[in-house]
């Protein structure tokens, strides 16, 4: 989207004498804030490469809390999801945890087993949580780098902060940080979250009577 011509023909095609704009290059980027005030001190108006960069940031802060929202929404559902799907199990199974305890079973073994079943839980929503991160992570890589390498600038140039070539450095690189400790991270987060949603329904489990249980045989 750029075409480079010499000032004579650029003048003849634009049929006028005056510039639209000016690059300016600084040799330290420490020194683009006061150049810029100097430039804004003469009257004429600024737009550096930080000025995109800030809009960038905006954007992305904006992104971060609806998915931040959504976020705590999918953990209250999810932990719901579990106190729902045990509390049901213990009911179906009523039956035979008074028959487990009429043969012996204690209230640590019952509440063992449910917690186990808890952990399987966490550890398949973990794997599919993972799973289904590094998938949205590649979705954000190809949809939001080719926006912001063309917002930065994929090349040097002369011209705004748009032709900066900031963006040269993201075209081989990844905008989304997935690693393996963040990963590790969110799949004891969800093991972690399974267990704790599971222990009332494990305790009310363990609890019951077992002539009560016995008496819907």
């Amino acid at each position: 989207n750029q075409v480079f011509v010499a000032i004579a023909r650029a003048k003849e095609l634009d049929e006028k004498e005056a510039y639209d704009g000016v690059f300016v290059k600084v040799d330290d980027p420490a020194f683009a804030g006061s150049v810029r005030a100097r430039v804004e001190g003469l009257g004429l108006s600024a737009h550096s490469a930080q000025d995109v960069i800030d809009e960038v940031n905006r954007l992305m802060l904006a992104v971060t809390v609806v998915l931040g929202f959504f976020s705590g929404i999918s953990l209250v559902v999810g932990a719901l999801m579990v106190v729902n799907t045990m509390i049901i199990s213990v009911y179906e199974r009523t039956k035979e945890i008074g028959l487990s305890k009429a043969l012996g079973a204690s209230d640590s073994d019952i509440l063992k087993m449910f917690l186990a079943e808890c952990v399987i839980i966490g550890v398949l929503g973990g794997i599919l949580g993972d799973l289904l991160g590094l998938s949205f992570a590649w979705l954000i890589d190809a949809v939001g780098k080719p926006f912001l390498v063309s917002a930065l600038g994929g090349g040097g140039g002369a011209g705004g902060g748009g032709e900066l070539g900031l963006g040269a450095g993201l075209q081989a690189g990844s905008i989304t940080a997935v690693t393996p400790e963040i990963l590790a991270l969110g799949f004891a987060f969800s093991l972690v979250l399974s267990v704790v949603s599971g222990l009332y329904p494990a305790r009310r489990a363990a609890r019951l009577n077992p002539l009560d249980a016995l008496r819907q045989i």
